[in-house]
């Protein structure tokens, strides 16, 4: 099973709203915190990691797109 961990700093993008439609569509485990150390991806757009592979864009729904694409693989 794939891991999804994203920043609760980062809902301002709509990280979390992406992460919770992946979590609809595929077995995920899911874990937040309130800090991941990535503060230069935080500040710049949604970003979350699917396994230890950072994954970044600029809204929420372009985030969504990028994780099925790499959920589907």
């Amino acid at each position: 099973m794939k891991t999804i961990r994203y920043c609760e700093n980062n809902f301002g993008y709509g990280t979390e709203e992406a992460v919770q439609e992946a979590a609809k569509l595929f077995p995920l485990e899911v874990e937040s915190a309130g800090c991941w150390g990535e503060c230069d991806a935080c500040s710049s757009g949604a970003y979350v990691f699917v396994d230890r592979e950072m994954i970044e864009a600029e809204d929420g729904d372009q985030l969504l797109e990028k994780i099925k694409a790499e959920l589907a693989k």
